[in-house]
């Protein structure tokens, strides 16, 4: 039995595993903790035996479980709790991390994708309405990272990963499941081919621009202009520093600068009128 008070129940309410009154969190829950990308103990999940409760310490999300596979891997796979996640792993994939629930995609996951160039996610996400809103909002913003998106379909009648492992489901069934998952086609992905309209790029032309895109450089092209970039980068996000040519009827505009500077910005928008 604790004390009322002292250096252990300050501990402990402060790591969230007792409230303000000095009562257990977590109590009647089985409990898993969450660790940050070294593998330190930052916050705690827990999941009531009797109401099946979802309970997280207050303030802000903490951690990521089963971080340190991000490290491993190029491709993972996604779920909205960390029951589902462990339900994957107990199917046997291993490259699992979870959210905290379809609102749940913080900051500190996306941070740990870009450092460790994640290139492809697999969505695990529950199998209802909810699960499949957030499934399009997420691969979304995963596009804008560079980062391609798969939809994981579960079978009609099965909620969540979890209920897929309960209904006697095996490794060999969750990777037919991998094996059929689409990618999901997000609005700006169009962007990557095909023609794109004049009013889009409030460009003043009325042609349609055609865009090419390979690995060092995207080509807005119209039959008397072309706007060529360099230098775009989903992996540093942090900076913007491009180089932009822009070519009209011959003659041509070249320069370096920081779309995150406004003078930069305006400085080539004023020379670019020139051309």
């Amino acid at each position: 039995t604790l004390p009322d008070n002292g250096p252990m129940v300050d501990l402990l309410k402060q790591l969230g595993l007792l409230n303000a009154r000095g009562n257990e969190f977590f109590y009647n829950c089985v409990v898993f903790p969450i660790c940050d990308e070294d593998g330190n103990v930052v916050s705690f999940y827990g999941r009531s035996v009797e109401g099946k409760q979802h309970l997280y310490p207050s303030g802000v999300h903490k951690g990521v479980f089963n971080s340190r596979v991000i490290r491993t891997t190029k491709r993972l796979f996604l779920t909205e709790g960390i029951i589902d996640c462990l339900s994957l792993y107990q199917l046997g994939i291993r490259e699992a991390v979870s959210l905290y629930g379809t609102n749940g995609l913080t900051s500190e996951l996306i941070t740990l994708f870009q450092k460790n160039r994640i290139s492809e996610i697999y969505l695990c996400l529950d199998n209802d309405e909810a699960g499949k809103e957030a499934r399009e909002k997420i691969a979304d913003k995963f596009t804008d990272l560079g980062i391609k998106s798969y939809r994981v379909t579960l079978p009609e009648g099965i909620k969540d990963v979890n209920d897929y492992l309960l209904s006697g489901r095996t490794k060999g069934d969750i990777e037919g499941l991998i094996a059929q998952a689409e990618v999901i086609e997000c609005k700006q992905k169009a962007l990557s081919s095909g023609a794109l309209s004049s009013e889009a790029l409030s460009s003043g032309n009325s042609e349609p621009f055609k865009i090419i895109r390979d690995d060092t450089q995207i080509i807005f092209e119209s039959s008397n202009r072309s706007y060529r970039i360099r230098g775009l980068s989903a992996a540093r996000l942090d900076q913007l520093k491009v180089n932009i040519k822009i070519s009209v009827n011959g003659s041509y505009h070249l320069d370096t600068f920081d779309l995150y500077n406004a003078k930069s910005r305006q400085g080539f928008i004023s020379q670019a009128r020139k051309v």
